[in-house]
Order: structure tokens, then sequence, then C-alpha cells
């Protein structure tokens, strides 16, 4: 039976969907796989080489053809074949993530930073493809609830990536946690294969006449309309490109490098980031979004005053630049909900 015109009323009655349960049990394998792996190889490079260079290019490959062929992502996943392509996505990723196992037991980082750059336009696919099957799923309500429920297992993931990580580092070889990724992609791929067929409508398509041009000219027209939508861009460059990737980079190198330890550290720290990251998300509700941003930006600020990294003003500039964003988005959240009130 279809459940797709009905709002669902809580997040219990969510779960007790077939259709959501694998997509979201599908994000959850693919993401513990992804961050374990992630962790796992830029750790490898540090110890190898030294550089943070190395550690740093394996998060920062993950996103260079995701942003350059945007278009081609979106295409792809506005496909009238959606899961056969998601499913060749997540293949794709456990073919890759095999790859990078065995170069790097011949120490080939540079072909394994190229595996890295097409691993990250798969995933790219398959986020965006999985966004576009939970709107064919859900509508009114019920998708609100669906969306915010389901993105909360990367999150998940992203802890579980920690924890099956610090498992996999202490008794396998680097090419045994690459196998124990594909693994989870394999996983993920089958979920997806379970899912009904569910296919765009022909309005949904990119056959129709205002969606012919590549994503980026849409969205700098859109932005040329609305000025407020460029300070937007910016906020969120700033927050997912600089902090994140100051983020990504800083929790493998700290604590080798600058503490001595070595990977089973970054996979702790991971954890307890992963965890964080969690019950930041179910705080929002709670809080509000102004309340949560300044939890954060104090968590951040005493964190640098405290003195509990080497570099005390880097971390200090990093969280008041953080806070500003937040309270910047906070701001503009208002305002925006005010000019749409009519007030």
């Amino acid at each position: 039976m279809s459940g797709t015109t009905h709002p669902l009323p809580s997040r219990l009655a969510l779960f007790a969907d077939r259709r959501f349960l694998l997509l979201w049990a599908a994000m959850l394998v693919s993401a513990t796989g992804t961050f374990m792996l992630l962790l796992a190889v830029s750790a490898e490079l540090l110890k190898r080489h030294g550089s943070g260079l190395g550690a740093a290019s394996v998060f920062a490959f993950q996103w260079i053809l995701p942003v350059v062929a945007v278009s081609l992502v979106r295409r792809l996943a506005e496909s009238r074949r959606l899961r056969r392509t998601v499913i060749l996505a997540e293949i794709a990723g456990a073919v890759i993530s095999l790859a990078i196992g065995l170069l790097l037991t011949a120490d080939l980082t540079v072909a394994v930073l190229a595996c890295f750059l097409i691993r990250g336009l798969a995933e790219a696919v398959t986020k965006t493809s999985r966004v576009v099957l939970v709107k064919l799923m859900f509508q009114g309500p019920a998708l609100t609830l669906a969306s915010s429920t389901f993105n909360l297992s990367f999150y998940v993931g992203g802890a579980l990536g920690g924890l099956a990580g610090a498992v996999a580092v202490e008794h396998l070889p680097l090419i045994g946690v690459c196998a124990v990724d594909a693994m989870t992609f394999l996983i993920s791929a089958a979920c997806y294969r379970a899912l009904p067929d569910l296919r765009p409508t022909e309005d949904a398509t990119p056959h129709a006449p205002g969606r012919r041009r590549g994503a980026i000219a849409e969205a700098l027209t859109l932005m040329r309309a609305d000025q407020r939508l460029w300070l937007a861009a910016g906020y969120v460059v700033a927050a997912t490109g600089v902090l994140q990737g100051f983020h990504n980079t800083a929790r493998v190198v700290l604590p080798m490098r600058h503490l001595g330890l070595d990977e089973t550290a970054v996979m702790h720290l991971q954890i307890t980031s992963g965890l964080a990251i969690i019950l930041g998300a179910l705080a929002i509700p709670v809080l509000g979004a102004l309340g949560t941003s300044l939890l954060i930006g104090c968590t951040l600020l005493s964190g640098a005053l405290a003195d509990l990294m080497p570099l005390p003003v880097v971390a200090a500039i990093t969280a008041g630049i953080g806070l500003v964003i937040l309270l910047a988005i906070e701001a503009g959240s208002r305002h925006g909900s005010r000019r749409a009130a009519g007030i």
C-alpha cells in the first residue's frame, strides 16, 4: 500500500514505513563506511609522509568533481531510472574503495587521490538521489518530518564510522579496512535494490523547457534576482568549505602530530565529534536556532581559551567566525520569516 499521500503522525510511524527504513539504513551503512575510510586513509598518509597536506587532500578531493560537475550530478539524480543510477553509484564506490586499498599497498599516493576524486562524484550522485527519493516517497508534512529524520542517519553514521574504524585499524591491515568499506557500499546498494522502482514524473525531469541550462547557470540567475542569495552562498562556502575543511583536517593532524597518538585516537575523536553533532541536531527543536548557535559558539570559544589545542589563536579565530556565521544565518532566517509574514 502506498503511503505517499498521507502525512505520518510521528517518527515512530515513519520507521514503520519499509521504504523509509531501507533508505535510512542505506544512508547509515554507507556513511559509516565513508567516515571510516576517509579517516583511516588520511591518518595513514599523514603517518607515511608526515605532511598535513596529504591528510587534507583526502577530504578536499572528495569535493572537486561534485562542484565542477554539478550539472552532471543533477542530471543523473533526475534520471528516469533513478534506482538503477543510485545502485550503480554505490557499486562504483565499492570498487573504488578496493582500488584505494590496493594502491595504498603499492604506495601510489597520487593514484589514491585520483580515486577519491572519482569517488566524490559517485557519492555526490548518491547523496542527491537520496533527496529525490525522499521527495518521491513523501509529501506535505510527512516530507518535512522524513527529511529531518533521514538526515540524522548521516550523522549517526559519522559516529559509527569512528567506532568501526577504531576496531578496524586495530585488527585489520589498511587493505582490510578498504574491503570493509566496500562491503558497506554493497549492503547499501542491496537496500536500494529492495526499494520500489520510484521514478520522477514527467514535469520533474530535466526535459522541461525551463531546465535545459546547467545548474550553475540557473543558480546565478536566481542569485541575480535576489541579492540576499549571494550572502547566503557566502555563509555556506565559509561554513562548509573553510570551517568544515579545517575541522576535517584538524581531527587527524592534531591527535597524531601534536599529541603523538596513533590512528585509534583519530577514530575516538570522530566518535566524540559524531555524538556532538547528533546532540546538536536534537537540540535545535528544543533550544531554537539562536540558542543552539550561542551554545555552539560558547563551546568553541571556551575550548580555545582553555588552550586545549596547540594553536589556540587559530582555534579562537575559527570559533569567532563560526559564531558570527551561525548568528548571521539565524538573523537572516528571522528576517526572511518576517518578510514572508508581511511584518
